[in-house]
């Protein structure tokens, strides 16, 4: 009887052995399908930020390009009313420097 209750044991020690190996692999498994996912997630995530930052870039260019263009504009219009006005634009040139003067000596 002492010996069917050690084969009884090392059965039960055995079946043990084999649940906790499958048990094992389970977790690996799981943990790789974890990674996997997580991988997916974080490639989905780089992938969202880079078209955001596309869509970024090609806005800055945009604003930088009516920016420049709305420069130049006033560039000529202050170039047109200097030719149309050029005693009036000298005198305003001079007052200018005589109150930016008048403030730096401050």
């Amino acid at each position: 009887m002492a010996e069917s209750r050690q084969a009884a044991g090392d059965r039960s020690y055995q079946a043990l052995e084999a649940e906790l190996s499958k048990l094992r692999d389970d977790v690996a498994s799981l943990a790789g399908t974890v990674r996997d996912i997580a991988s997916d997630e974080v490639h989905a995530t780089v992938d969202a930020i880079r078209d955001r930052l596309d869509k970024a870039a090609v806005e800055a260019r945009k604003a930088g390009r009516r920016a420049k263009a709305g420069a130049n504009d006033a560039a000529d219009a202050l170039e047109g009313a200097i030719e149309e006005h050029p005693f009036t634009s000298i005198l305003i040139a001079l007052g200018l420097g005589f109150l930016i003067g008048a403030f730096l000596r401050r």
